[in-house]
């Protein structure tokens, strides 16, 4: 079994009370509030993100001091935690960074191309093409924040219901401007929800995070939410007929309202079925103000890419400001957006914010979350073109046995506190066994598909016409 050697300052452990299993919960809980889906990502002492399909919890750590380190570094190389071997992995942060609850342990998340690349395609980020940055330096260098303890205490504290395990367990884990937003919103003001959908044949889990996460702020905040469904880029993207691409996002309408949502508070619309007039408009606005250069320059395009493509970004952008709802907000001249989606969203919506003081709109604030990871593969995002990276909405109970192999990528998302703190504990000391945690997740995922199931069977036509119709969206916070 490979060892983790933590180096630290003998000063931290002047308490008594302070023991290696306070160490290593530490250790384990930033990682997991940081990024949970990859706990299991380690960083060698050479810089390298380096993956193990354990948990952080199958890890003993050993205490060194400083002074017992630096001896140990004179007669052992260490390596890289490949194959079982030894490796010396060192946790440190400087004392002012304020990312972490200890100053003395940090860790490497892998992030997309999105933060690290100056040139990507949005729609082919993948994680493991990056490697190496600090996750505070990509916050830092993008202008992002960090979703920190405050913030969420303070979301609870507005709300008056506990946060939504996505929110405090790291899923969703940096901002634009969510701060100002509950400022807004404690003297009273007014937001609307926006966040979106790529329509599919089969929805799969990685789908119905953003939604889940979606129903629990509005419901929390008691505000309206618009879901564009982008079937128009479906459409181009994959070479298929209008009338094809109409009907998947009339189907995935369905899977949409099978979550949840509040018909009184939500505007559900494909881009075939609503783009025009105001919408429209502001499209021709926000092309004015963004040169072709600069499309590619943040998306990545290429010769080989039809213009459709390179104008699509105008579309997903414009639902960020009130004006392209024109009667769904008649009357809410301060009306400003939050947007919900996952991190490798943030180039279109950085363009919607710089846009707006030029057009003189409020900038749209968001929170972004992470990816689900794929399920044979540590580094890529579960997706509906390989079906054997996904968990879909219409697996049985054999299916997705078959298809889980490593549970700990998965309990953060969708197991509920008290179960997920006994799992955690009972795992680390020994009494649970990897694959018995395994199959209380495949149980808990069952229940999810099974539920999603019935629901969206109850989802007759005249319920999704219900949510696309336009109409004022009246039931705002008083």
């Amino acid at each position: 079994m490979p060892q983790i050697t933590v180096s630290f300052d003998m000063d931290v452990v002047d308490d008594e009370d302070f023991t290696v299993l306070n160490l290593k919960t530490m250790i384990e809980n930033q990682m997991r509030r940081l990024l949970p889906c990859s706990s299991h990502l380690l960083v060698s002492e050479n810089g390298e993100v380096m993956s193990d399909h354990r948990s952080m919890t199958d890890y003993p750590l050993q205490f060194v001091s400083v002074e017992e380190d630096a001896a140990a570094e004179e007669s052992d190389d260490g390596g890289d935690l490949i194959d079982g071997e030894e490796s010396k992995t060192h946790f440190y942060a400087p004392e002012s960074d304020p990312l972490f609850v200890s100053p003395k342990y940090t860790y490497k998340p892998l992030l997309p191309p999105c933060l690290t690349q100056k040139k990507s395609s949005m729609r082919s980020a993948k994680a493991k093409d990056c490697y190496g940055q600090s996750l505070s330096g990509a916050v830092s260098d993008l202008g992002l924040q960090m979703v920190d303890k405050s913030l969420i205490d303070r979301v609870q504290r507005l709300t008056s219901r506990k946060p939504h395990i996505l929110l405090s367990r790291g899923v969703y884990f940096v901002h634009r401007d969510f701060d100002e937003i509950l400022d807004a919103y404690e003297k009273g003001d007014k937001f609307y929800l926006y966040t979106g959908m790529r329509p599919s044949q089969n929805m799969h889990l990685g789908d119905l995070i953003p939604l889940m996460f979606a129903r629990y702020l509005q419901d929390a905040f008691k505000v309206p939410l618009v879901i564009q469904l982008t079937d128009d880029e479906k459409c181009m993207s994959e070479n298929l007929t209008v009338e094809e691409s109409k009907r998947l996002a009339w189907e995935s309408a369905k899977d949409i309202i099978a979550c949840g949502f509040d018909i009184k508070n939500t505007f559900i619309f494909s881009d075939f079925r609503y783009v025009g007039g105001a919408f429209y408009e502001n499209m021709v606005k926000v092309g004015n103000c963004v040169s072709y250069n600069k499309v590619v320059d943040i998306f990545g395009f290429t010769g080989e890419d039809h213009i459709g493509k390179v104008s699509f970004p105008l579309v997903q952008a414009v639902p960020t400001f009130r004006t392209s709802f024109p009667l769904l907000f008649s009357g809410q001249e301060n009306l400003r957006c939050l947007i919900s989606c996952m991190i490798d969203q943030d180039p279109i919506f950085r363009m919607s914010r710089n846009v707006a003081p030029r057009l003189g709109y409020l900038k749209p604030a968001l929170i972004e979350s992470s990816f689900l990871p794929a399920l044979q593969a540590e580094t890529e995002k579960m997706s509906a073109s390989d079906p054997n990276s996904a968990i879909y909405l219409t697996d049985s109970a054999k299916e997705i046995m078959s298809k889980m192999d490593n549970p700990f990528k998965y309990i953060s998302f969708f197991l509920e506190d008290d179960e997920y703190d006994y799992i955690r504990n009972e795992h680390m000391v020994g009494r649970m066994s990897t694959t018995q945690v395994k199959d209380r997740l495949i149980q808990t995922l069952s229940q999810i598909v099974e539920a999603h199931s019935i629901a969206r069977a109850a989802v007759t036509n005249e319920v999704v016409e219900g949510f696309m119709k336009v109409r004022h969206l009246p039931h705002m916070p008083d």
